[in-house]
């Protein structure tokens, strides 16, 4: 037969047989995709640091098929969809109050609600209310993950030597705290551990993630159900901050050079001193200051612009926070009283950071990974003087360089992902990568270390102390038989 005839022939039979190939091939993916999508309940407390930090997740997890819904409450459900769309939030109808006063009540909810929208989770991922996670979890007989900030919250101080702290009242005051708090988690696992209590510790019992980095957080020794993925957001944006529409009347070209102060106030006093602090710092560094407070202000004088240029923005717009502010902007500088607000966002944008705190292991924490130093805030001299040091010194920018780009090396929101689906798929029950005994964390390990030190630095006192009763009694009876 002609060779051009039979190729013919071979040329239809593959363009008749082609579309059945594929047809074939789409029916076996689409079909093994969807056995593997997972139905994924997220709780949320609704503020905006978790709702961004979740949102990568929820991209990650699109991208593999998976459905997420997020649980928060009603009172936060448009700031949810403003941040995560529409169709991903699921709002359970009850006020803040009677969700803290009751969380059987909230519980009961949360389950009507995801009855109600037919949602069977194959998973939960709990961000806040790890009680009421916990139960949602165990109705559904599926696994709970948590999603931590960098350390968790047992025993986050434990890991930083106790002799490197300076010994004023205040220090002696978070060490002191520290020992009641080891003795007493202690007694709790011992309870656990004979029997007489179901309490049982969540950080050693669930799959935790969390965004800890080498050389930033304390990652290494921890227990195996620790998975550190470092920043979530390492491959997409966030929504940014209009300035222009929460803060009218501040200079334009403050968003391109300014410092940025995340610090709380309790009552007008503070602020007024807080306020003082930042108009001082901006004729000191010639920089533009915007100063973010969480507490609403209660003199409607300081929501406003108050220095004469126009150079100090003073606000509690929550479109000035940290989660929105460090998405998008690069400040030159970052002051805060507290790291967990700021931390892994100010080493994602490159900003060193001045830590005005009065936590001790925030502040080793700042000085060990050489992103940052310490001042204290009531010495209006220390802190211009710090953030002065800071603005002209190289040594801790690099040191940022270095955290950064380890950060982005831990998988971020897909080694997340890949948590949550390793836990679905070894389901409830399963212990291998449960916390161990002998380790750190342990009921016996740091925590019973702890409480032999302390019985026996107890002990000696009181042995000091009746020997020296002993000592003067019989030195009194003395004087006595010679008197």
């Amino acid at each position: 037969m002609n060779l051009p005839v039979i190729y013919a022939r071979q040329r239809r039979h593959e363009l008749h047989t082609a579309p059945l190939f594929w047809l074939v091939c789409c029916i076996l993916v689409s079909f093994f995709t969807a056995a593997d999508a997972l139905n994924i309940a997220i709780v949320s407390s609704g503020s905006p640091t978790e709702l961004l930090s979740i949102n990568h997740i929820i991209g990650a997890a699109r991208q593999r098929s998976h459905s997420v819904v997020v649980l928060v409450n009603a009172e936060v459900e448009s700031i949810c969809e403003n941040l995560l769309g529409h169709g991903v939030c699921l709002s359970l109808f009850c006020s803040h109050s009677i969700s803290h006063q009751n969380s059987s009540f909230l519980r009961a909810i949360a389950l009507l609600e995801l009855q109600k929208g037919s949602f069977l989770p194959s998973v939960v991922l709990a961000s806040a209310l790890f009680a009421e996670s916990a139960a949602l979890s165990m109705h559904y007989g599926v696994p709970l993950v948590l999603l931590a900030g960098s350390r968790t919250e047992r025993g986050a101080d434990r890991f930083y030597p106790i002799g490197r702290a300076k010994y004023d009242t205040k220090q002696f005051t978070w060490v002191f705290s520290s020992v009641l708090s080891s003795i007493r988690e202690f007694y709790e696992d011992f309870k656990v551990s004979a029997g007489l209590s179901s309490d049982v510790d969540f950080y050693a019992t669930h799959h935790i993630i969390t965004q800890g980095i080498p050389g930033l957080d304390f990652v290494e020794g921890s227990c195996p159900n620790f998975h550190h993925v470092g920043f979530l957001r390492a491959d997409s944006g966030s929504p940014a901050a209009n300035f222009t529409n929460i803060l009218p009347d501040w200079q334009q070209s403050c968003k391109n050079k300014f410092i940025y102060a995340n610090i709380g106030t309790t009552n007008n006093l503070l602020t007024s001193d807080i306020k003082i602090l930042v108009e001082k710092l901006a004729d000191a560094t010639s920089y533009c200051v915007l100063w973010y407070s969480a507490q609403q202000f209660t003199s409607k004088s300081y929501s406003r612009v108050t220095s004469r240029d126009s150079r100090v923005a003073i606000t509690y717009s929550l479109l000035a926070s940290p989660s929105y502010v460090l998405h998008q902007y690069k400040p030159l500088i970052v002051l805060s009283d507290s790291i967990g607000d700021v931390l892994h966002d100010a080493i994602f944008i490159e900003s060193p950071i001045v830590y005005l705190g009065t936590n001790q292991a925030e502040c080793e924490q700042v000085l060990s990974a050489g992103v940052g130093l310490c001042a204290d805030r009531s010495s209006l001299a220390e802190v211009i003087s710090t953030t002065m040091t800071l603005q002209k010194s190289t040594a801790e920018r690099e040191s940022i360089r270095v955290v950064r780009r380890m950060g982005f090396l831990m998988g971020g929101a897909q080694k997340a992902l890949d948590v949550i689906e390793l836990a679905a798929q070894l389901g409830v029950g399963n212990t291998d990568f449960f916390c161990d005994s002998a380790l750190l964390a342990s009921p016996y390990g740091y925590n019973g270390s702890v409480l032999l030190l302390f019985s026996f630095a107890v002990s000696l006192l009181v042995c000091i102390f009746f020997s020296a009763s002993c000592y003067l009694t019989c030195r009194q009876k003395a004087l006595l038989q010679r008197v």
